[in-house]
This record gives structure tokens, sequence and C-alpha cells, in this order.
């Protein structure tokens, strides 16, 4: 057994030795940017998309609010726009049967003024001719009956001489009397067409007067309306190019978040190798078997900042403890190193790592510890008591800040370590 163990205590130096030439020549060479790096550009990416995608759905949210106050605003308009229409429409109505009421009193007046004046011609020829009579009547009024009645040829002539005087003065008297009412009367008609006429152009100036101040506030209303428009379009342009930047930037997050998860599947794909090199080195180890998997104290003073289980669609295989760079770290129990280096350059992963086995089924494995500031402490084939600092805190490998991922390999397989730790004051 003696042999055995030494013979593998060999092979696992030799293994160390050829590994430090690589990870010495890979360091020779211009790194690309380091996962952390790219962990903190893919959160401050998110983040940023994120605030801004916030600050896009609140301007989008202002834009929702202002359309509906704009949008109101015009409605309103709009419809006094319509209610003003109606009201010159009536006016203009009103003007045209004025308008027609006007032309059509202004005709009866005009021929209600040649009707007088024809009236007044008429009475002046009447009253010239009754004037006329008059006087004839006078020169006869100075002969006497005895002389009329001696100068007629015959009584019956006599008479019809003195009904003739008494019918035409009569008659005269009669005809003007009728033709001062007919002009009486139609000077009244004249004088109520003139009135109407005048009652008719006040009511069509009134008319177009209040016509005018429809117009103008309609074409104002017409302004406002056209200003409505431009700023419901202007709110829109707005809102459609919120709700453009605000998918950019919710794209922008989703492609950061889905980086940020591909660099944690690949940080898990590159763990995944742990377990089983592990398990390996842990039965060649010599140990004994162990009957149970518990452990004696944590590895390092911490945070759990990603426990053992389902992560982002992919599976962590271990404790990711959150520590100051260079902490210390320990061994979680007693045991004899079995790596100490880079076990994984080959496959691309320059993880700093030490695996203890505890029994032949039984081992732990701290990874991503320092190698440039404070290499670990250890050797390969040392023996180790629970509470030795094995290594620091360092950034090496797949890792996005300062941590230890933690191991517990049991039976081939990697376990949760939290169940088999002790408690402490500092919780995950």
């Amino acid at each position: 057994m003696a042999i055995t163990r030494s013979a593998l205590i060999a092979l696992s130096v030799l293994v160390l030795a050829l590994a430090q030439p690589l990870a010495a020549r890979a360091d020779d060479h211009p790194k690309p940017p380091s996962d952390a790096a790219r962990a903190v550009q893919y959160a401050r990416q998110s983040s940023s998309s994120r605030a801004e995608a916030q600050l896009l759905q609140s301007r989008v949210d202002a834009a929702n609010a202002m359309l509906e106050i704009l949008s109101a605003e015009r409605n309103a308009t709009a419809a006094q726009i319509d209610e003003l229409g109606k009201a010159i429409t009536a006016s203009e109505t009103d003007l045209a049967l004025a308008t027609y009421q006007l032309e059509d009193a202004r005709v009866s007046l005009a021929r209600l003024r040649v009707e007088i004046d024809e009236q007044s011609r008429r009475l002046d020829a009447q009253e010239r001719l009754y004037g006329e009579h008059l006087r004839v009547t006078y020169k006869q009024s100075q002969v006497s009956m005895l002389e009329m009645l001696l100068s007629a040829t015959s009584l019956s002539g006599f008479a019809d001489q003195l009904q003739r005087l008494l019918l035409v003065d009569r008659g005269d008297a009669a005809l003007a009397a009728q033709i001062r009412s007919l002009r009486a009367e139609k000077i009244q008609l004249r004088d109520e067409a003139a009135a109407r006429e005048s009652e008719i152009v006040v009511r069509q100036e009134s008319i177009t007067a209040q016509r005018g101040k429809l117009v103008e506030a309609h074409a104002v209303f017409e302004k406002v309306l056209l200003r409505a428009d431009s700023a419901i379009a202007a709110q829109q342009t707005a809102k459609a190019d919120a709700v453009a930047g605000r998918a950019r930037a919710q794209l922008s997050a989703a492609i950061a978040e889905a980086a940020a998860i591909a660099l944690t599947h690949e940080m898990e794909a590159a763990e995944a190798q742990y377990p089983g090199l592990a398990a390996d080195l842990a039965a060649k180890s010599g140990l004994g078997v162990a009957a149970t998997s518990k452990l004696t104290r944590w590895p390092v003073d911490g945070i759990v900042s990603s426990p053992f289980g389902v992560r982002d669609g992919g599976f962590h295989n271990g404790l990711d403890v959150a520590a100051p760079m260079y902490t210390p770290v320990v061994a979680a129990a007693a045991g004899v190193v079995v790596t100490v280096g880079h076990p994984y350059l080959a496959s691309g992963d320059t993880a700093e790592v030490v695996i203890i086995a505890h029994a032949s089924n039984l081992s732990t494995l701290y990874g991503h510890l320092d190698d440039l500031q404070k290499l670990p402490p250890v050797k390969l084939g040392q023996r180790v008591e629970a509470g030795d600092v094995i290594g620091y805190v360092g950034m090496t490998g797949r890792t996005t800040g300062p941590h230890l991922h933690f191991m517990t390999i049991f039976d081939g397989k990697a376990i949760d370590p939290a169940p088999l730790l002790p408690a402490r004051a500092i919780q995950p």
C-alpha cells in the first residue's frame, strides 16, 4: 500500500510539473477579457439597458397620458367647430331669408311709391278739375234761379241743368275724398314698408355681424384643432420613438442577460469536469473508505453567493462563497492534498485548484484560488488538518468575481456541501 501511495504521489507531482510550464506559457500571451470583466460588462449593460427601458416606459406612459389629454381637447375643439359650423349655416340661412325679405320689402316700397305718385297726380288733377267746377259753380251761382228758369228752353231742361251742377259738385268732392283716402292709405303702407325695410336692414346687419364673429371663432378653433393635431402627432412620434427605444433597451438587456447566463453555463461546463478528477484522485489516494461525508468546518469566511443546484437553466455542482481577494481558505477536514495547480488547463480552464482527499470515496475541491500574489502554501501529497490554510481567494479560471468554488465529492459524485458543513454565524 505504501509503494502504491508513493507511486501515486510521484505521478501527481509529475503531472503538476508538466502542467505548470503550460500555465506559464499561456500567461506569456495576451489574455482575452477575463470572465469577471465580461460578467461586469454584462451586468452593467443589463442594468443600464433595464434602467433605460424603465425610463422609456415612463416616457411611453407619459405620452399615453398626454395623448389622452390632447385627444380629449382635440375632440372638444372639433365638437365646438361643428357647433360653430352649424351656427354659421343657420346664420347664413337667416341672412339669406333677411336678404330675400329686404328685396321683397324694397320692391313693395318702390311699388307703393309709384302708386302714391300716381295717386298724387290723380288727386292733383281731380282737385284742379274740382276747383274748375267750383269756379263755374260760383259763376253760375251769380245767376238767379229765375234767370236760369227763363233762360231754359223747357222746364225739364232747367231741372237737368240744376241736377248736373249738383252731381258734378258732389261727384268731384267724393272722388277727391276717395283719392285722398287712397293716398293716405298708400302713404301708411309706404311708411310701414319703409319701417320694415329699416328693421330688416338692422336685422341683416346684426346677422352679418354675428356671422362674422362666428366665422372668426371658427377660424380660431380651426387653428386650435391644427395645433392639437400637431401636438398629437408629435406625442405619437415621441411615443413611437420611446416604444422603439424601449424595445431596443429590452433586447439589449435580454442579450446581456443571455450572455451572462451563457457565461454561467461556460463556468458550469468547466466546473463539471471537477468531480471526475477529484473522485479518481481520491480513489487512488490509498486512503480508506469513509462511512460519512460530514465536514469539520467551513473552508472560508464569506457569504454563499450561489448555492448547489439548478441555476439559470444549468446546474451548479458546488457552493460559491464570496469573499475579498486573498481571504485565507482552509481545509474543511483532515486529509491529503492530491492536486495543487491548474489540473484543467488542457481544456482551457486556468483555475488554480486544490483537491484534498479525505478518504478513497470522499474529497473536497477548492477552486479559483489566487495564483499570482498568494500561491497555495500546500504541496502535492501533503497531509493537512481541518483549519490549515491551503490557499487564498482569487479570480483564476472562469469566474465573475473573487469567490471560492467549494465542492464535496462523495462516492464519485458531487453532492451539496451545505448539509455537511457545521452551522455558522454567517448565513447563506
